[in-house]
C-alpha cells in the first residue's frame, strides 16, 4: 500500500470507504485539532461506535510501549472485524525536532499551557539532552537548565527561563517509570513493522510534529500502511482554512465572527488548533441568542495563557504598577494558577530585587544602567563582579541574584529606583 506522492486526508478516508484498510497508520503535523479532527473521521468509519467499548485502546506518552501495542494489536476483536490501537505521542516516536532551541522551548510552554504536561516535559527532556526522568531529579536538571540559560540566556525572556526552572516540578509530579530507551523501542517496532502484521487489528500512530521522512522506520510504515501530514494552515482572512472551519462550525450553530475579531482569538490561543475551537464553544454560549461574537466578548472570555497572566503579574510588581498587578493577579488566579505558586513567585521577585538594592549599596552592581544595554552590562559589569558575592547570598540558584542570567540581573536593575530598601524589607516580611 506504499504511495510516492503526499497523501491527502480526503484520500485516506476514501480507501476506508472503499474497504482499503491498512493495518498501520500514521498521522503526524504540527496541529493538534487537524489530527483529532482526522483521526475521529477514521474512526467513525472504521469501528462504529456500539463496539468501540470492547475493541478500541488508546495508549498515550509514556505509557506506550511496543510490546503493550504489539499485545493488544495480537489480541482477537470482540463482536467485530477489527480491533483499533490508537497510539498517542509516543516517547519512543516523538520527532527529534531540528527546530531552534526557542521553537521547542515555545512548543514544550504551549503544551503545558494547554493542558499537556507530560508533552512538554518530553519537548523540555530533549531540549536539554535527558530523560524525563533525569529532568524529574532536580539534582540532575538543576544544572543542565542553568547552562541552557547561560547559553541562551539573551534569547530568552524573563518568563521562559523562569518556566524551564520550573519544569522539573512538574516532571517529578508524572509518572515516569515507564519510561524506556527510544532507540530499542524504535528498533522494537521496526521488526514488528517488516513481520506478520495481524488481520484483525489497525494500529494508528499519531504524532504531533514531523518525523524524518528518510529514516529505515518511516519508509516501514509507507511500506506496510499509510502515513499522513496534516499541514497548519497559515493565516490570514477569508481564504484562510481555519477561518473557513470556524466560519463552518459557527454558521451551524446560528452564529457568525469577523476575520479580525478570529484573528484577535488566535493572537491569545496561538497555533494550537484544539485550544482555539475550545474558545470559540465558550463563546458560542457566552453570546447566547446574539448572532455575531464581537470583540467585547472576547475580551471577557479568551483569557491569555497562564504563563503570560503570572509573569505579566511579576513585572506589573517589578515596575509598581499596583492597576495592572491587580488586574494580573486577578487573571492569574482565575486562570487556574495555584495561589501557593503565585506567593512564591513574588515572594523570590521581591527577594531578587532586595539583593540587588543591597549590592547597588555595596558598589557591586551600578547604580544606573540607563546608559548601557544589556551586553554592555553583562561584560563590563557581571563579568567583572568577584564570584566570591555569589557564595555571600542564598545557595539556591534560583533565589541567589548573582546566579541568574545577567539579562535578567540587568532588568531588574532598570527597575530598581521603584522602591526604598525599607519598602522591600517590609514586603518581604509580609510575604514570609
Amino acid at each position: 500500500m506504499q504511495s510516492q506522492q503526499p497523501l491527502r486526508a480526503a484520500d485516506l478516508l476514501r480507501e476506508i470507504r472503499q474497504g482499503k484498510i491498512a493495518p498501520v497508520y500514521l498521522l503526524t503535523g504540527e496541529a493538534d485539532y487537524l489530527i483529532e479532527a482526522a483521526l475521529e473521521k477514521m474512526l467513525d468509519l472504521l469501528l462504529p461506535a456500539e463496539y468501540r467499548d470492547f475493541n478500541l485502546t488508546i495508549l498515550s506518552g509514556v505509557e506506550a510501549t511496543v510490546e503493550e501495542i504489539t499485545s493488544i494489536a495480537a489480541t482477537y476483536p470482540m463482536l467485530s472485524d477489527r480491533r483499533i490501537i490508537v497510539v498517542k505521542d509516543p516517547l519512543f516516536l516523538t520527532p527529534q525536532k531540528q527546530d531552534s532551541p526557542l521553537v521547542l522551548l515555545r512548543d514544550a510552554r504551549r503544551a503545558s499551557d494547554v493542558g499537556s504536561p507530560l508533552r512538554a516535559v518530553n519537548l523540555c527532556a530533549r531540549l536539554l539532552g535527558l530523560t524525563p526522568g533525569e529532568l524529574a531529579d532536580t539534582s540532575i536538571a538543576s544544572s543542565t537548565i542553568q547552562t541552557f540559560i547561560a547559553e541562551h540566556g539573551e534569547q530568552l525572556s524573563a518568563e521562559e527561563r523562569s518556566w524551564l526552572l520550573g519544569i522539573p516540578d512538574v516532571a517529578a509530579q508524572l509518572d515516569l517509570s515507564s519510561d524506556s530507551t527510544a532507540g530499542d523501542e524504535k528498533e522494537r517496532l521496526l521488526q514488528w513493522l517488516q513481520g506478520d502484521l495481524p488481520n484483525t487489528s489497525v494500529v494508528i500512530f499519531t504524532i504531533t510534529g514531523r518525523l524524518d521522512t528518510r529514516t529505515k522506520l518511516f519508509k516501514a510504515f509507507r511500506q506496510v500502511g499509510r502515513a499522513l501530514t496534516l499541514e497548519l494552515p497559515r493565516k490570514g482572512h477569508e481564504s484562510d482554512p481555519v477561518y473557513k472551519l470556524v466560519v463552518q462550525k459557527l454558521a451551524g450553530v446560528g452564529k457568525s465572527i469577523s476575520p479580525r475579531d478570529l484573528q484577535r482569538i488566535r493572537e491569545r490561543t496561538g497555533d494550537d488548533l484544539h485550544l482555539l475551537f475550545e474558545e470559540i464553544e465558550k463563546l458560542i454560549s457566552f453570546v447566547g441568542h446574539r448572532p455575531r461574537i464581537e470583540t467585547n466578548d472576547i475580551d471577557q472570555i479568551v483569557t491569555k495563557s497562564r504563563f503570560d497572566q503570572i509573569f505579566a503579574l511579576t513585572d506589573a510588581l517589578a515596575k509598581k504598577d499596583l492597576p495592572r498587578a491587580l488586574s494580573s493577579l486577578y487573571s492569574t488566579l482565575a486562570g487556574g494558577e495555584p495561589p501557593i505558586k503565585v506567593h512564591a513567585m513574588i515572594t523570590r521577585q521581591i527577594r531578587l530585587t532586595l539583593q540587588a538594592k543591597l549590592l547597588v549599596q555595596k558598589g557591586i552592581l551600578p547604580v544606573d544602567v540607563s546608559r548601557m544595554d544589556s551586553k554592555g552590562f553583562n561584560q563590563n559589569v557581571y563579568k567583572q563582579i568577584d564570584t566570591a558575592w555569589r557564595d555571600l547570598l542564598p545557595e539556591s540558584r534560583q533565589l541567589n541574584l548573582l546566579r541568574q542570567h545577567p539579562v535578567s540581573v540587568y532588568l531588574l536593575l532598570r527597575n530598581l529606583s521603584y522602591y526604598s530598601l525599607g519598602q522591600l524589607h517590609t514586603a518581604l516580611e509580609r510575604l514570609l
